[in-house]
């Protein structure tokens, strides 16, 4: 009771600074947490609405914190949105003039999106956009239009994406030809394409771009000195970031992601496992465990499982990646579910259960027909994968092997599966020795040549003329007796030297 008078007492100290339009660090980092902890939730929800606060709060510093403060309050009165009460202030707010409202909106959107509030996300790059073009801001407007496009992708819109990207990408080229986001435009686009089977398209959108960086980067660098460099820059900033942040912190967890992916590319599959499950604990812990970024690090997991073809835990952390997309966060008849249903079934026939296997390969191909079409991608892919045989059933060890028979045939080779039966043994128990083999046309020949001394290179070169022109059609024979030859002339060698 004492502690929750102390953060009363000093909530309405800061607010009372709030209202002089003081604002330093101290405050922002306090304020919020105070109220928090007095339980002023109305209060709350007012300072996170407030302008400036807004602006300084969708860092990546300080966006985990908001994220937090809005589920405190959604716990408490889920009636409140966060995406009417952030539409109200844009629409509404008085802004200084250090704040630019276009901004402010792709902030808002960015932080919406990591709520997974799609549609108010869309809402708010939309009036970003209609405010940059009534400034003439051409390359601000390219910017969102991009940003529409990878809110799109997300939620696997395919066409409402490709349509963005291709707008942005349109205006990048009339504005500058040899620009970063044009690339990086290019590149989220070509993988958009590979995603509905635009091979060709995707192909040539990488050559585009892969031309740009060559002429920008004056050639091309090598991928394992890309690799190194960037492992070593991935550790400084895991070591930062660990300093200023501390080791809970979901920016750490989203460099532990990146550094795991490094390491799988090298083949260092221990050390990414052991990235992955770090962030995954960090991320359950910080943003709960049905969030967005829970469910990347388990498909990270999954894959990284599945080069190692450990399909047991591969299983395992797909089961728990279909429960959070059957979750609100998702719902069950998402495309994403359908993916995360596919690797479920791909990985349950891997582990040998067929029937339950196949059940929900049907169930995730139900899903892609009506979300995604029948000539989407993914839906062949699955169609692809539900026509497999199914595998042959497990014999046991003592069971008795079946014996061939060959059958009985009509024409040239009539009667000559009898000649191939099993000979009868003889008295001693063992068959009878073969004959011995006949001679062949070509051999003779062979076995001069190695007898004055042919090199075995030579020897082979001619063994295989002679096969390929059909004057032999037994190399073991011809090769027999080429060596027999060739002992006997080294012994003849020997037994001159001894006289």
């Amino acid at each position: 009771v004492e502690q929750k008078r102390a953060h009363h007492t000093l909530s309405l100290i800061f607010l009372e600074k709030l209202k002089e339009s003081f604002y330093t660090t101290r405050m922002l980092e306090e304020l919020p947490w105070h109220l928090a902890r007095a339980g002023l939730l109305d209060e709350l929800q007012q300072t996170l609405c407030d302008v400036r606060m807004m602006d300084q709060f969708f860092c990546s510093r300080y966006q985990q914190d908001c994220l937090d403060y809005w589920s405190l309050i959604h716990k408490s009165s889920p009636k409140i949105s966060a995406v009417d009460c952030y539409l109200d202030v844009i629409k509404r707010a008085h802004f200084p003039p250090t704040i630019l409202r276009a901004e402010l909106m792709c902030k808002v959107a960015g932080f919406l999106k990591e709520m997974n509030q799609f549609a108010g996300a869309e809402e708010m790059l939309h009036m970003a956009k209609h405010h940059y073009e009534n400034s003439s801001s051409t390359l601000e407007v390219c910017r969102v239009e991009a940003a529409l496009g990878e809110l799109f992708a997300q939620q696997r819109n395919h066409k409402e994406a490709e349509k963005w990207f291709n707008v942005a990408l349109r205006k990048y080229e009339k504005e500058s030809s040899d620009s970063e986001e044009l690339v990086v435009t290019m590149e989220r686009l070509a993988t958009l394409c590979i995603n509905t089977c635009k091979c060709d398209e995707a192909k040539a959108l990488l050559e585009r771009a892969l031309a740009i960086c060559e002429k920008s980067l004056g050639g091309r660098v090598p991928v394992t000195a890309v690799q190194q460099k960037a492992e070593e820059w991935l550790r400084r900033s895991l070591e930062l970031k660990t300093q200023l942040l501390g080791d809970w912190h979901p920016e750490v967890a989203r460099v532990l992601n990146r550094l795991g992916a490094i390491f799988v590319e090298q083949n260092q599959f221990n050390d990414a496992e052991a990235c992955y499950k770090q962030a995954l604990v960090i991320r359950e812990e910080k943003l709960g465990k049905h969030s967005s970024r829970v469910l990347q690090t388990i498909k990270h997991l999954i894959s990284c499982y599945q080069m190692q073809e450990k399909n047991a835990l591969a299983l395992e952390y797909c089961k728990r990646a279909l429960e959070i997309c059957e979750s609100p966060l998702y719902g069950a008849d998402h495309p994403q579910t359908a993916n995360v249903l596919v690797r479920v079934g791909d990985m349950l026939i891997a582990t040998g259960q067929w029937k339950e296997g196949m059940a929900a390969l049907r169930r995730a191909l139900n899903i892609q027909k009506e979300k995604l079409g029948r000539s989407h991608r993914d839906t062949q892919a699955t169609i692809a994968m539900l026509a497999q045989p199914p595998p042959p059933p497990p014999q046991p060890m003592d069971a008795p092997r079946p014996r061939f028979e060959l059958p009985e045939e009509d024409g040239p080779y009539a009667g000559k599966a009898a000649d191939c039966k099993r000979k009868p043994l003889g008295k001693p128990g063992l068959p009878p020795p073969p004959p011995p083999p006949p001679a062949r046309r070509g051999t003779a020949e062979d076995v001069a040549r190695a007898a004055r001394g042919v090199s075995g290179d030579v020897l082979n070169e001619l063994l295989e003329l002679r096969l390929n022109r059909g004057e032999t059609y037994d190399r073991s024979d011809a090769m027999a007796q080429v060596k027999s030859m060739i002992g006997a002339r080294s012994r003849k060698i020997k037994l001159r030297k001894l006289k």
